[in-house]
């Protein structure tokens, strides 16, 4: 039984310590943290309210799929046509009689 007393007694005293720090030093930081990003666009909204909302951009249809609409330049994190990707970069050609 003593075993088990100890046990339990380990248990909420590790509860008690993990929801203490929950309310006393995570909570306040979560909170500045909200506050600060609250003020953050605020800040935004009030310097350009033109620039929170950006325009949409519309793909152009091409016989290999959607292809976004760039001038040569390619968007980061948008999808390339294969023809395109592997006209931009240095190929090496490897020859072997093996691969």
């Amino acid at each position: 039984m003593a075993e088990h007393r100890n046990t339990i007694l380990a248990i909420v005293l590790s509860l008690i310590v993990l929801l203490g720090w929950q309310y006393f030093v995570a909570g306040p930081q979560m909170e500045r943290q909200r506050q600060l990003a609250a003020q953050q666009a605020a800040e935004t909204t009030q310097s350009d309210p033109t620039s929170a909302v950006p325009a949409p951009q519309t793909p152009v249809e091409s016989a290999a799929g959607a292809v976004p609409a760039t001038s040569g330049a390619s968007v980061p994190g948008a999808p390339i046509d294969r023809n395109v990707a592997l006209s931009e970069d240095a190929r090496v050609r490897i020859e072997t009689p093996r691969v």
